[in-house]
Order: C-alpha cells, then sequence, then structure tokens
C-alpha cells in the first residue's frame, strides 16, 4: 500500500484509495492533488512497476493523473504556485533526460518545465520553498552553475539560478523546513559556518 489517508482526530482509516503503491519517501498535499514521492510504484494490483518517481493523486478519490513523467526516485518534493519540484538523487530521466537531482514539473500536467537549477554532488535529501526561493540540504558540493556550496544550496523558483545563500553545514543536513521566515535544519552535522 504505502499510502494512507487518516482522520485527524479520531485516527480513522479515512476512504481513500489511491490507485497506486509503493515505496513511499514524501507527500505533498494541495487542493487540487496529493503528490507522493519515492520508487518502485505498482498500479493496482498489479505487480508491474511504473517508471516514475512522483505520481499526482485525486485529493478525494485517489484516481491517478495521467502523467508521462518518468523520474527515477524522488526524495524530497516542494511546491511554488503551479510548480512541483522533486529532488533526489537522479540525473536524468529514465528517457535519458539531463537532470541535476532536482526537476521542475507543471503541478497539473507534470510535464519538466525549462527551469536552469540543480547541485553537483550525490543527492538531495530535502528541500523546502520560501517565498520565491527554494532551498536544498544533502550532499551537495555546488550549483550546477560552478558556484561552490557546502551541504545546502538556495535557487531562484522561476529561473533556477543559484542564489548567494550559501551557509556551510561540515555534513549534508537529512532534514530542511521553512518556518516563519527562517530555515530549520537537522541531522548529524557539528558546525555551520565553522561554529
Amino acid at each position: 500500500r504505502g499510502l494512507a489517508a487518516l482522520n485527524a482526530s479520531t485516527g480513522q482509516l479515512l476512504p481513500w484509495h489511491p490507485e497506486v503503491g509503493g515505496i513511499f519517501l514524501d507527500i505533498l498535499a494541495s487542493p487540487r492533488a496529493v503528490y507522493a514521492g519515492g520508487s518502485a510504484f505498482r498500479f493496482g494490483d498489479q505487480p508491474m512497476t511504473l517508471n516514475a518517481g512522483v505520481v499526482s493523486l485525486d485529493p478525494k478519490s485517489g484516481k491517478m493523473a495521467p502523467w508521462k513523467v518518468q523520474i527515477p526516485q524522488a526524495r524530497s518534493l516542494a511546491l511554488a504556485g503551479s510548480r512541483l519540484f522533486v529532488a533526489g538523487d537522479f540525473i536524468r530521466t529514465w528517457e535519458g533526460t539531463p537532470l541535476a537531482r532536482i526537476a521542475c514539473l507543471d503541478s497539473e500536467s507534470g510535464e519538466i518545465l525549462p527551469w536552469q537549477g540543480g547541485i553537483k554532488g550525490e543527492r538531495i535529501n530535502r528541500i523546502a520553498v520560501l517565498g520565491g526561493t527554494l532551498y536544498a540540504a544533502g550532499q551537495i558540493e555546488g550549483a550546477s552553475s560552478g558556484d561552490p556550496r557546502m551541504n545546502l544550496a538556495a535557487f531562484d523558483t522561476v529561473s533556477g539560478a543559484a542564489l548567494p545563500w550559501a551557509p556551510q553545514a561540515n555534513q549534508a543536513p537529512s532534514v530542511l523546513r521553512a518556518a516563519e521566515g527562517k530555515i530549520l535544519i537537522a541531522g548529524t552535522f557539528t558546525s555551520v559556518n565553522g561554529l
């Protein structure tokens, strides 16, 4: 299964039946859709694995939108208006389209949008959006533009341009959240900016 909806007061399982199952690493809800990211998806009870790292589901019925995007695995999702950002350790789609650990999708159609952001490094663990900025945490050595970074980076949500925000964590944060004008990070790091 891998996906379920629970009543916030009683904990009862709600009658929401996603058409897809698998191993999920992140979930994100909007009024129009529930986005789920991970890997090894199955359609219904069929043993077939879908070549999709992210799916869009109807928030009432669980019906899956007919997206064609084929990203190997999604570790983290973030929404900025009509743009859905997907991050992980992928470097291309299954069809071969290059991606630098981040993809920018149209949240309605699932089409990959032209966006120049991305990182050099092993993987992105978490992303979050605050205002017009996408923040990323993970095993990051630099922005794909060539700007050096140390496990944290930020990008313009529209253009993908690397922003000058460049704190340095001595280990890759495993968690990143945007809250009340702050970026909160957590993980095994022992210093940030040398402190």
